[in-house]
C-alpha cells in the first residue's frame, strides 16, 4: 500500500474501521484507491510486454523468411487437361423384318415407322381378345353367402348371440287439461285426509295440542285449493272453459 492511505490509530486502513463490506467501506477503498500498488505493478508489466513486442517487430523477429526459389527449386505440377466427353445420341438400326414381323421382340428396332405401329398395336389387341380367361378356383358365392362370411369374421368365427328384444313399452299418453285437474283435485283430498288422520293420532298420544293450529292451517290452505279446482272443473263439464 502507498503511504499516502490513511489510516487509524491502530494503523489498520480507514476502510476496514467501517467494514470493508459495507457502503462507507467500499466508497473509501474505491476514493483512496486501496489496491493501487496491484495496479501500479500491472500497468508496469504491461508497458514491458508491449515494448518488448514492438522491439521484435522491429528486428523482423515475427516476419516469416522468404524461400529462395533458387535454393529450393521451382516445384511444378502436372494437372491434365479436362477433357469432356459428350454422348453420341443416334437411332438404332431399323431391323429389315420388322414390318414382316412387328411382333418379334428384338433390340436395335429404332424408331419404328407408322405402319408398323398400327399393324403392332392390332396384333396385340387380337391376342388379348383370343386368350383364353382363367376360369375360377372355386364357384362364386352369391350376395347371401358373402353375407354370412362376414358376418362370422365380424364375430372371430363364432356366430353372434342372440339378444332376445325387450318388449316394446308404450309412452304414457299425454293427460288433457281436465284430466290434470280431476288429478291434481284427488291428490289434494288425499293430502287433506292424511293430516286428519295425523291429528287424530297426535290425540291419541296426548300431542294433539302441539300440532293443530300448523295442521289445521294446511288443511284450510288445500280447502281453498279445492274449491278453485272445483270450479275449474265445473267450467270444463259445462263447456264452459277456453
Amino acid at each position: 500500500r502507498t503511504s499516502d492511505v490513511p489510516s487509524t490509530s491502530s494503523g489498520k486502513p480507514v476502510w476496514d474501521a467501517f467494514d470493508r463490506g459495507s457502503p462507507v467501506g467500499l466508497a473509501l477503498f474505491k476514493l483512496y484507491s486501496g489496491d493501487s500498488a496491484g495496479k501500479k505493478f500491472g500497468n508496469h508489466l504491461s508497458q514491458k510486454n508491449a515494448e518488448a513486442h514492438s522491439r521484435k517487430v522491429a528486428s523482423g523477429g515475427f516476419v516469416p523468411k522468404t524461400i529462395d526459389p533458387k535454393k529450393w527449386g521451382k516445384r511444378e505440377v502436372n494437372i491434365p487437361e479436362a477433357k469432356v466427353q459428350y454422348p453420341i445420341v443416334c437411332g438404332a438400326p431399323q431391323r429389315e423384318d420388322a414390318f414382316e414381323n412387328p411382333g418379334r421382340p428384338g433390340y436395335g428396332m429404332g424408331k419404328r415407322k407408322e405402319e408398323v405401329i398400327k399393324l403392332t398395336n392390332q396384333i396385340l389387341d387380337l391376342e388379348i381378345r383370343t386368350q383364353p380367361k382363367p376360369e375360377p378356383a372355386r364357384p362364386a358365392i352369391g350376395e347371401k353367402e358373402k353375407t354370412r362370411f362376414a358376418r362370422q369374421r365380424e364375430f372371430n368365427g363364432n356366430a353372434p348371440p342372440d339378444i332376445p328384444l325387450r318388449p316394446y313399452k308404450q309412452p304414457p299418453k299425454k293427460l288433457t287439461r281436465l284430466q290434470e285437474l280431476e288429478k291434481l283435485f284427488d291428490e289434494i283430498t288425499a293430502e287433506i285426509e292424511d293430516r286428519h288422520k295425523f291429528l287424530e293420532d297426535m290425540d291419541k298420544m296426548g300431542q294433539k295440542a302441539k300440532y293443530e293450529k300448523t295442521t289445521m292451517n294446511e288443511i284450510k290452505q288445500r280447502v281453498a285449493q279445492l274449491s278453485n279446482l272445483d270450479v275449474e272443473i265445473k267450467k270444463y263439464h259445462n263447456g264452459d272453459a277456453q
